[in-house]
């Protein structure tokens, strides 16, 4: 009688066992978290590296409407 509880007792934690599977979900998302920084990264560096090629076609374009302290303003 004794040995019917424990029998299923090892059932009850093989259904834990399976959550592991659903722990492996948070270093998705942590790479891809890695991944949105990283593209954040060279963004930014493309961004501060071109900018005054950004601001010259901006400017030949004539999005910029006004030029204030040497920053431009969409208006």
């Amino acid at each position: 009688m004794m040995t019917s509880p424990l029998s299923k007792s090892p059932q009850a934690f093989s259904s834990p066992v399976t959550f592991p599977s659903s722990s492996s979900s948070p270093p998705v998302s942590e790479q891809s978290a890695k991944e949105l920084i990283r593209w954040f990264i060279n963004i930014s560096s493309c961004i501060a590296g071109c900018w005054w090629i950004l601001l010259f076609i901006t400017q030949e374009l004539g999005y910029c409407k006004t030029w204030v302290y040497g920053s431009c303003k969409l208006f």
